[in-house]
C-alpha cells in the first residue's frame, strides 16, 4: 500500500494522540520546516513566516490513514479542517525530505484546552525539541 511522508507539528507529534485516531506508532524522524511559524488557538496551525521555523516529526501514512486523521478525526474530534501542502523538511541528520504538511485555512475561535497543550509539550520534550521552541509552545497555555 502506498505511503506518503507527512510532517506533523501539533498534537499528532504525540503517538498516544495518533493511537486514539487508530494510527499505530511507526518509524519517524525529527525535523523542522523553515519559513513557517506555529500558532495554537485553539488548535495547532502553521503560517508563512520568513523569520521562523516549526519543529515536528516526519513519518509515513497511507491515504486511508490521512483521510482518517484529516477527514474525520481532526474535524469531528478536534474541530478543525486541514488541507495538505508540500514542504521540505530539514531533518536532524542534515538531510532534507519532501513531505506533506496539513494546514488549516481558518479555525473556529475557541478556548485552548490545557490538556491539548500538554499533549504537544510531552511529545516535544520526548523528541528533544530545542528549549526555546518548547517555551514557545508553553506560551500558548491558558493562564
Amino acid at each position: 500500500m502506498r505511503q506518503f511522508k507527512t510532517f506533523f507539528y501539533g498534537s499528532y507529534i504525540n503517538f498516544d494522540v495518533l493511537a486514539e485516531a487508530g494510527i499505530n506508532k511507526r518509524d519517524f524522524q525529527v525535523g523542522k520546516i523553515n519559513n513557517f511559524s506555529l500558532t495554537i488557538g485553539p488548535l495547532a496551525n502553521i503560517s508563512v513566516d520568513s523569520d521562523s521555523c516549526v519543529y515536528g516529526i516526519v513519518t509515513q501514512l497511507t491515504r486511508a490513514e490521512l483521510t482518517e486523521l484529516y477527514g474525520k478525526h481532526s474535524i469531528t474530534k478536534l474541530g478543525g479542517e486541514y488541507f495538505p501542502e508540500a514542504v521540505m523538511v530539514s531533518l536532524n541528520n542534515a538531510d532534507y525530505q519532501a513531505a506533506l504538511v496539513y494546514v488549516a485555512e481558518s479555525l473556529k475561535k475557541a478556548p485552548i484546552k490545557p490538556d491539548y497543550i500538554q499533549r504537544i509539550l510531552v511529545a516535544a520534550r520526548k523528541h528533544h525539541f530545542p528549549a526555546w521552541y518548547i517555551q514557545h509552545i508553553q506560551s500558548f497555555a491558558p493562564l
